[in-house]
C-alpha cells in the first residue's frame, strides 16, 4: 500500500475488507488526519476525526477492546 502523504507506520486488517493507517506526522499536511481507514482497493473511506484544530496522532493506535472488530464503521 503506497502511503497518501508521508509514510505509513502503522497498518491494522480491520476487517476482509477495511484497512486502518497511520502515517508519519512529519511532513503530513496541516489540519489533515494522518489516521484513515481504506478498503482494498485503496480507496480513502474516512479520517479519524483531530483531537483539536491543527493537532495530529503522534502515538501508536491503541484499540479500544469494547469495538466491534467485524464491524463495518
Amino acid at each position: 500500500m503506497k502511503s497518501l502523504h508521508t509514510e505509513i507506520l502503522e497498518k491494522f486488517d480491520h476487517s476482509d475488507e477495511l484497512l486502518i493507517v497511520r502515517e508519519s506526522t512529519k511532513n503530513y499536511p496541516w489540519n489533515k488526519s494522518n489516521i484513515y481507514c481504506a478498503d482494498r482497493d485503496l480507496n480513502i473511506l474516512w479520517f479519524a476525526e483531530l483531537p483539536i484544530e491543527n493537532d495530529n496522532y503522534p502515538n501508536e493506535i491503541i484499540f479500544n477492546s469494547r469495538i466491534n472488530k467485524d464491524s463495518k464503521n
